[in-house]
């Protein structure tokens, strides 16, 4: 299980024929609640150390109530972070192989219709075959987002992010500590953007090199099908997107007409 994650980072090709040769899809399956175990793992970790980072660099409430108030509020919000957690990956890793396998089949009725397979029975297995490969696809694109989810603490080390909690720490250490921190995190963020975007472009090719092997088409084919209805699908939710806030502001703006509860009446008093 463990190795086919491996090996298509290094060998994408010769690892989705040895994927696609064994037909496992309980092993596929398998693969998938492994990156959600991992997903929520590595969140916990993160909730851990941010929360007992929080909590010793805080300043302590000087009522019992208030303590204990802060202490309930951190752990809704640490439950809520691995709900969450729990959630998105249910939502993008398990649900995601059904979305994947719609999109790809729907997709190549458009831009390979000719090649599109006519028997029901070919059409079913491979869309299995497209459930299949998904998680080993998406683990492409899915480990830069836990390894920077992973490392987030370690920057909880640098002196900035403490002394915004602190409100003892020397002033003449604040302006240097605070533009190193500022510095160092942009740096780090701006690794792991390019990493990102490397990771996705790298997942897309060898998405493309599988749908090639699994329906016999072309490369052009293969990739501009789902792109395409990527772009249709996400075209659709920015349309819905700004027709609800034009509509939110449309209603909004137009404040209903409230007669003054108490009126003023000196002007009749001739007052």
């Amino acid at each position: 299980m463990g190795k086919h994650l491996i090996a298509i980072l290094f060998r994408p090709r010769k690892t989705l024929e040895r994927v696609l040769t064994e037909r496992r899809l309980d092993r596929s399956r398998g693969t998938t609640w492994l990156l959600i175990g991992l997903n929520v793992l590595v969140m916990f970790v993160f909730a851990v150390f941010f929360f007992r980072f929080v909590d010793r660099n805080r300043e302590p409430a000087f009522y019992f109530e208030e303590e204990l108030l802060a202490h309930l509020a951190m752990w809704v919000v640490f439950g809520g972070l691995l709900i969450g957690s729990l959630t998105y990956a249910l939502v993008t890793l398990g649900l995601g192989r059904v979305f994947f396998s719609w999109i790809v089949r729907i997709g190549l009725r458009i831009s390979a219709h000719d090649h599109y397979p006519t028997d029901p029975e070919h059409r079913k297995e491979n869309g299995r075959l497209l459930r299949l490969i998904h998680p080993y696809t998406t683990w492409i694109n899915f480990w830069p987002k836990l390894l920077s989810i992973l490392l987030a603490p370690l920057l909880l080390l640098l002196p900035g992010y403490a002394m915004m909690l602190d409100p003892e720490a020397p002033i003449h250490l604040a302006p240097s500590a605070m533009v190193a921190t500022y510095w160092v995190t942009l740096g780090l963020w701006c690794v792991f953007i390019f990493l990102q975007v490397g990771m996705w472009v790298y997942m897309i090719i060898a998405r493309t090199i599988a749908i090639q092997k699994i329906y016999g088409i072309g490369a052009g084919q293969a990739f501009w099908g789902p792109l395409l209805l990527y772009g249709l699908l996400l075209l659709a939710g920015v349309a819905i997107c700004v027709f609800l806030v034009l509509l939110n502001n449309l209603l909004g703006g137009v404040a209903p007409y409230a007669p003054d509860p108490t009126p003023d009446f000196s002007s009749h008093l001739g007052l």
